[in-house]
């Protein structure tokens, strides 16, 4: 009897066990979905068509380096051996993908390819990257080195390689040529600077058209949007690893003397 009710104990734990992580699992697996449903009932004002017909600062297609999380994670010689499988290099390492940005105001939208019809609505991808927040600059060959991808694996020559970096995270973006690449960072740059006077007030207000602060009002609004939907995400997959020990029926800690 006892080892009975031994095994149905083992037998709940595992349950549990196992129901815990199917949930944490699903819960990750829908983070992109819910971010891109509240990216989808944005506007159809934000647009890439109804962008470019707003005049923007500048716009065109880039290719931007992914890196998969589990690759940069790899220390250098496993990258290596895993470059070296053609499938394991096709799904693991890092790849370059078709995106087209739009600077327009003070903010800078990622659409995902831009081969799509410009005719075609589109929404942008994932949240605008605030310009008074950002820093752009080429890639020297220095800095290329120490990417994960290394020289062999970059689609055009040094200088075409420009970063855009925020606080949390740095974008990779490969233009046409050096002069191409100069552009997009001196654009970004100089509406950083103007995004910047008009915060503080400086700017003259009558030379800021008021079509782009209206696409600015957008922009704000659907950062802020996906902003939330990520903290919510983040806070349920916490209460989730929160309750693991629970489901185990291991004691709770309780800090450095619990």
């Amino acid at each position: 009897m006892k080892k009975d009710t031994c095994c149905k104990r083992k037998y709940d734990r595992f349950f549990h066990l196992s129901m815990s992580q199917g949930q944490l699992r699903q819960r990750r697996g829908s983070t992109a979905e819910i971010m891109s449903k509240g990216s989808a009932s944005s506007p159809l004002a934000l647009s890439r068509s109804a962008l470019l017909k707003a005049s923007p600062q500048e716009h065109g297609p880039v290719r931007k380096l992914h890196i998969p999380l589990i690759y940069s994670l790899l220390p250098r010689f496993i990258q290596r051996c895993v470059a070296s499988v053609p499938v394991l290099n096709r799904f693991s390492c890092p790849s370059w993908e078709a995106r087209y940005l739009v600077l327009l105001g003070s903010y800078l939208y990622k659409f995902e390819d831009h081969v799509t019809q410009r005719d075609t609505p589109s929404h942008p991808k994932g949240s605008p990257l605030a310009l008074s927040s950002l820093e752009a600059f080429i890639v020297d060959n220095n800095s290329l080195r120490c990417l994960p991808i290394g020289n062999e694996r970059t689609p055009l020559e040094v200088g075409t390689l420009f970063c855009v970096s925020t606080f949390r995270k740095q974008y990779y973006y490969c233009a046409s040529d050096h002069e191409q690449a100069l552009v997009w960072v001196n654009s970004i740059m100089e509406a950083k600077q103007e995004a910047v006077k008009r915060s503080m007030g400086h700017a003259q207000t009558d030379s800021y058209p008021k079509s782009w602060e209206y696409y600015d009002r957008l922009g704000r609004s659907l950062k802020s949007q996906n902003e939330r939907i990520r903290m919510r995400v983040e806070r349920k997959e916490l209460q989730e690893l929160e309750m693991r020990p629970l489901m185990e029926g291991a004691p709770l800690s309780r800090g450095y003397f619990g």
